[in-house]
């Protein structure tokens, strides 16, 4: 892997989520603080998007604020373990059923791909993959094969964040 603007990151992925598409996209979080709402980046709610999994650092619930009001990607998840951390970390999956690619040709998640490069530097975003693909901000480069559909990203997009 190549360094980038953020440096040479090491990673390990397990995905464990859930995917709701729909215009709901609400909910009390166990555990987290909500951080992020009423942030001139998130989008207007009454309450932050219900991230599964452990509490996430305020700018993490304000981008998982930000891309289901805008994209309509509305079940991230995170979980202890994941890389770099689970508070630094989101996983939201792209394809109506585990395991699977994606049935809308990959438009949900390219779309969230873009939405969370374009905002790399207002949500700190450190690097996001998708697609067997991995993306600093200086391009999308190619991961080895992990075996899966989930391991190599295919049914969900993992945004990694700066603390």
């Amino acid at each position: 892997m190549t360094s980038s603007r953020h440096g040479a990151h090491s990673w390990l992925h397990v995905a464990t989520l859930a995917l709701l598409l729909g215009p709901a996209c609400t909910g009390e979080i166990e555990g987290s603080s909500g951080g992020g709402v009423g942030s001139p980046d998130a989008p207007a709610m009454d309450e932050p998007v219900d991230i599964i999994g452990p509490m996430v650092l305020p700018h993490v619930q304000a981008f998982a604020n930000a891309a289901c009001g805008t994209v309509g990607a509305c079940q991230p998840s995170t979980y202890n373990g994941h890389q770099p951390t689970a508070a630094r970390a989101v996983d939201i999956l792209t394809s109506d059923v585990y395991g699977k690619v994606p049935t809308d040709n990959n438009e949900l998640g390219d779309a969230l791909a873009e939405f969370a490069l374009a905002r790399q530097d207002d949500f700190r975003i450190t690097y996001v993959i998708w697609r067997q693909r991995i993306n600093f901000g200086s391009g999308w480069e190619s991961m080895a094969d992990r075996g899966s559909i989930t391991q190599n990203h295919y049914d969900h997009v993992h945004t990694s964040f700066e603390e």
